[in-house]
């Protein structure tokens, strides 16, 4: 009996590669998103200092320009870490498809190996049979020549 051939191999074979694909992309997002996280602490901490050093002003005494300048301040941080946030949530989504896309191209190599296995079972059933078959009239042979005699 000839080997055993998936006919679908290269096509197994290709889903893989854009697997592979796929998770290096999704690493890539990630990545993505954990600096705009980070970007987004430092903003956040920025703020924090930043009103503990307006508070410290204020209770020393501070003229009226100087308060409105560090309130400009503190609305522009304030303005920069909801953008913040808005441009993680995006990412967020972004990385939730992209986490799907790896999900859908795992279940087709999934599916696709346990259809070659289910193939390679028929092949080796068919292979058993074959050999039953061969030592059947091997031995049906065997039992004429030797009546012959």
């Amino acid at each position: 009996m000839k080997k055993f051939s998936f006919s679908l191999q290269r096509l197994l074979d290709y889903t893989k590669q854009i697997l592979d694909v796929e998770r290096a992309t999704l690493g890539d997002m990630n990545a993505v998103m954990r600096g705009f996280q980070e970007e987004l602490e430092a903003t956040r901490a920025d703020r924090v200092n930043r009103v503990a050093a307006y508070s410290e002003r204020l209770a020393q005494g501070t003229t009226p320009l100087d308060m409105e300048m560090h309130r400009n301040f503190l609305r522009n941080l304030d303005d920069r870490i909801f953008n913040k946030e808005v441009q993680i949530d995006m990412q967020r989504k972004v990385v939730e498809k992209q986490t799907d896309r790896v999900r859908d191209v795992n279940i087709e190599i999934s599916t696709m190996e346990k259809l070659r296995e289910k193939k390679m079972e028929e092949y080796k059933y068919l292979e058993t049979k074959e050999q039953e078959l061969f030592i059947e009239e091997f031995v049906t042979s065997s039992k004429a020549i030797a009546n012959q005699k």
